[in-house]
């Protein structure tokens, strides 16, 4: 059974992008990766733009077009559904605003654990770390050494 997370981004317009990579997504796994690989706007996008996850890797691409998947998890390569598992679309969420986006958290309707960018910074909210009362104060950095 996977441990299913969500790795979002907060955009200029006030908008939030969301997808769901299905493995590993608690802190030593998911979280270490963010914070370790993807550190500038333009992986993060790219990441995005892939659409849902099956897995996290620490390198996004393959080393070449022709790449076996079926060993992407021994070679820390991003898998992706729709480009790498023959899913018909790519998928992602897209919330109206922050608001919008803790709405779902706090509704249930996200996995445990939900990675989202903010201002050049990865932050956490998780369900053991539900402060409904201040939204913001819900979200903790993914520590270096987790």
């Amino acid at each position: 059974m996977g441990t299913n997370s969500t790795i979002s981004k907060l955009e200029k317009d006030g908008t939030v992008k969301s997808i769901k990579c299905h493995f590993d997504g608690y802190y030593n796994h998911n979280g270490k990766r963010l914070f370790e690989f993807y550190k500038n706007e333009e992986d993060i996008d790219e990441l995005i733009k892939l659409g849902d996850l099956v897995s996290l890797g620490e390198h996004l691409n393959p080393p070449d077009e022709n790449y076996d998947f079926s060993r992407a998890l021994d070679d820390k390569i991003t898998c992706a559904g729709y480009r790498d598992e023959d899913e018909d679309e790519i998928n992602f969420k897209e919330y109206k605003s922050l608001d919008d986006y803790f709405e779902a958290f706090f509704s249930g309707n996200l996995p445990f654990y939900n990675y989202i960018w903010i201002d050049r910074e990865w932050y956490v909210c998780d369900r053991d770390n539900i402060l409904p009362n201040n939204k913001l104060n819900n979200l903790k950095y993914v520590l270096k050494n987790d």
